[in-house]
């Protein structure tokens, strides 16, 4: 009953879908998401936060389910309008299987956004039911999703651009996307910007300044005369 009500009233502009195919807890996403820590209860699968940018705001409902309950029902009315999905996994052939499953019946409506998240990778498979960061790489590139490994770090950063990885990756993903449901922030005037730019000058570069104003207003009245 729970997941139908959560189906008939996510037909909203600005949804966003965290799919859990790990045998873990996903719920860690969900307090990043809404920047606070939040209980996890089992029935509640629906949330409010709003993706904040420098130039707009959008209003997002974030729809969280595990794969169990993906294949209970039809996903076409969460899933439809859904412009950004966020696929929970962890490194093993289990956990594929679920995603390719979950895929295969989101991937007719195009989500705009495609995340997989995992915790971590392995260079070499430790055991037949492992899988090596090629194997999961060669699947987001098979499917168009981005990898995101959570315990990545920036290594070096190149000009004054540092890009997001890990965990600070899944909400810039967001924040980059056009959302349907945004409200464009108001332009700052000159006015504004010039108040927000602190001044570069010296006290004595200002005497100095007003000196050669007073300066060159006392010769210019000295030519009128």
């Amino acid at each position: 009953i729970l997941l139908d009500s959560l189906l008939q009233e996510s037909g909203m502009s600005g949804s966003c879908v965290l799919l859990n195919c790990s045998s873990g807890s996903a719920h860690w996403i969900v307090n990043l998401l809404l920047q606070e820590e939040v209980e996890e209860d089992d029935t509640n699968n629906k949330f409010n936060f709003t993706v904040q940018t420098k130039y707009f705001n959008a209003d997002i409902q974030l729809n969280h389910f595990s794969h169990s309950q993906l294949s209970e029902v039809d996903p076409g009315p969460c899933l439809s309008s859904t412009e950004a999905l966020l696929l929970y996994c962890e490194g093993t052939k289990d956990s594929f299987q679920r995603a390719e499953k979950v895929w295969s019946r989101v991937k007719e409506f195009s989500p705009a956004v495609c995340l997989c998240i995992v915790d971590s990778t392995k260079d070499k498979a430790e055991s037949e039911t492992e899988l090596t960061r090629t194997d999961i790489m060669s699947w987001c590139l098979s499917n168009q999703f981005e990898l995101v490994e959570c315990d990545e770090v920036v290594e070096e950063a190149v000009g004054d651009i540092e890009d997001k990885v890990g965990k600070d990756r899944i909400l810039e993903a967001l924040r980059s996307h056009t959302w349907s449901s945004m409200e464009l922030l108001p332009p700052q005037t000159n006015d504004t910007q010039k108040e927000d730019k602190p001044s570069t000058e010296s006290g004595e570069d200002k005497v100095d300044s007003f000196e050669a104003l007073f300066s060159e207003i006392g010769r210019a009245s000295c030519r009128e005369r």
